[in-house]
């Protein structure tokens, strides 16, 4: 997928700092490893490649074709993504809201089922152009609507029957920040620890920047994620008075 390549590129710029810090070189079979696979996927596609009109050496020029389009075709679609905005980290939604948990409540004169209910808050969401996805049957959440790659907000609704068709809807949305996002956050921030008790300071700043970058990054996130939430809320409020 084209994302792998910017794994790459992480895994390229953590080796390169090896040249001010030596124990970030340990980086580097992580790097031959994550270039490798790409390499033998495209390797083994073009050996299995088959072509009607030449056969044994006289293919191996199409055969050398085909892998390199294969290797190409990822990094191509990279950069069509980055061209036009359809990167991971783009803004979604129209709101922005401080990344802390909310509970909020709407009055209802007229029952409305669960299920228009979940359309409903599916809809707003859509209309925001948010990425969102709905809960499982065993989730504690309705909707998981995310900020970007590293982090997301969830929001649970319930219901209060009042009877004649009275109903006081309750809603409860609190940011999540990702395993992959606090995996990160932790490695590098560990890495700059041991860079500083080692001496190196330059690679240390370095990893603390880092660090800072995507702890930042995170907590945006969760912020746009958390917007997208209140608006929908907030439209449900609307809809319902």
């Amino acid at each position: 997928m084209p994302e792998w390549y910017m794994a790459v590129l992480g895994l390229a710029a953590i080796t390169a700092l090896g040249a001010i810090w030596l124990p970030l070189l340990a980086a580097g079979p992580l790097l031959l490893i994550a270039l490798g696979a790409p390499l033998g996927q495209a390797s083994l596609d073009a050996a299995r490649a088959t072509f009607s009109e030449r056969r044994g050496v006289r293919a191996w020029p199409r055969h050398l074709l085909t892998g390199l389009l294969r290797v190409m075709q990822p990094i191509a679609r990279l950069s069509g993504r980055i061209e036009y905005g359809l990167t991971p980290w783009r803004r979604r939604g129209r709101g922005l809201a401080l990344p802390f948990a909310i509970t909020e409540s709407a009055w209802r004169e007229e029952w409305q089922s669960i299920e228009a209910r979940t359309q409903t808050l599916a809809s707003a969401l859509k209309q925001q152009e948010a990425a969102w996805r709905p809960g499982g049957d065993f989730d504690a959440w309705d909707f998981e609507v995310r900020g970007g790659m590293l982090s997301s907000a969830r929001l649970l609704s319930s219901v209060e029957e009042h009877g004649g068709g009275r109903q006081l809807v309750l809603f409860r949305a609190w940011p999540e920040i990702s395993n992959f996002a606090l995996g990160l956050i932790g490695a590098t921030s560990g890495l700059a620890l041991a860079a500083g008790f080692d001496g190196a300071w330059a690679a240390a700043a370095v990893l603390a920047l880092i660090a800072g970058a995507i702890t930042l990054r995170s907590i945006w996130e969760a912020a746009l994620a958390m917007g997208a939430v209140k608006v929908t809320i907030a439209e449900y409020q609307e809809a319902a008075q």
